[in-house]
């Protein structure tokens, strides 16, 4: 009779480093990272990930987050608006911490531009008779606040035919038609 005994030996080490963060989106007084995950988890499952960060001129790297974050997204808050910073990060697993990732591109903390984005949702057919006033309401999402131009029989209509109104607020545009003639309705 023979007796088979296999072991295994399973090395777990610390991971690699992740990618370099890049910034998704960047406020007066904050930056959206994100990076990729480390190329190897070192044998075990990716516990988190800290985030450092480094003002033009400093010496040191500061850690932003006191835990590891599980995501590969963090928005990191409380920073000074006109100032340039690095941002690096560490993936941790049950070995320990991997080296920092490359620093990311110098990164200027302020209001970035954000792109018009129209909720047409409500936008619909609108059925009006010869003499009815009737109005266009679309909101918006961007930053900063955009043009508005409006258009019927593919002419602009603007401020100065005086029974058209234009309104453009901080989340929506607003065009409203008054009195309308019948040869204006087709």
């Amino acid at each position: 009779m023979h007796l088979l005994i296999f072991s295994y030996i399973i090395i777990v080490v610390r991971p690699d480093a992740p990618e370099p963060p890049k910034a998704d989106r960047i406020t007066k007084d904050s930056v959206t990272l994100s990076w990729r995950s480390p190329r190897s988890d070192g044998g075990s499952k990716i516990r988190g990930y800290i985030i450092q960060k480094k003002a033009k001129g400093d010496d040191d790297w500061s850690d932003v987050n006191g835990a590891p974050i599980p995501s590969n997204v963090y928005t990191v808050p409380n920073l000074k608006e006109g100032e340039e910073y690095l941002f690096r990060v560490f993936a941790v697993n049950d070995v320990g911490s991997s080296d920092p990732s490359r620093p990311s591109n110098p990164i200027v903390i302020e209001e970035q531009p954000n792109k018009p984005v129209m909720d047409l949702g409500g936008v619909r057919d609108i059925t009006v008779r010869a003499g009815e006033d009737f109005s266009i309401h679309v909101p918006y999402i961007g930053f900063p606040k955009p043009t508005a131009t409006w258009f019927a029989n593919d002419v602009i209509k603007d401020e100065t035919d005086p029974r058209v109104h234009q309104q453009l607020a901080d989340d929506f545009a607003r065009c409203v038609f008054f009195l309308l003639k019948k040869q204006e309705l087709k």
